[in-house]
């Protein structure tokens, strides 16, 4: 049952009753109330009838032809940064892969240099100032 489903059904409940404990409608409001905003904190913009969305790697606003969508909603993310993204998780299963091969050949040495380049190419998988909006659409677009 979806959270609002749930808190629909508990507040008819809560109505019905003539009495109730000091602070428990505000208790339970609380715990299973959805929120209302939508999560969103960069809403879509309509410009000269072009919808724009949020892109959260390049911290930019892009047209919806660029954008990945699904059942009309956006991702978050444009076709651009996402493949960026791809071929930066790729090379990352690829590290991981030649780390676990490394620790069976018993190169622990060499395993332990692996990791620490691993450490620093998955903190920059998700963090926007690794992405650029123009390279990325370069790179896309080529």
């Amino acid at each position: 049952m979806a959270k609002t489903n749930t808190w629909n059904e508990v507040e008819a409940i809560l109505d019905a009753q003539a009495k109730l404990p000091k602070g428990l409608r505000e208790a339970l409001e609380l715990i299973l109330k959805p929120k209302t905003s939508g999560g969103s904190s960069n809403p879509s913009k309509v410009i000269d009838g072009i919808t724009y969305h949020y892109c959260r790697f390049h911290q930019d606003y892009e047209a919806e032809s660029n954008m990945v969508m699904s059942s009309g909603k956006s991702k978050g993310y444009c076709k651009a940064s996402i493949s960026v993204w791809n071929k930066r998780n790729s090379a990352l299963k690829k590290k991981e892969a030649e780390i676990s091969e490394l620790v069976v050949a018993g190169d622990f040495e060499q395993a332990k240099e692996c990791s620490i380049e691993l450490q620093e190419m998955k903190a920059e998988l998700n963090d926007p100032a690794s992405y650029d909006i123009v390279t990325d659409w370069n790179v896309f677009n080529s």
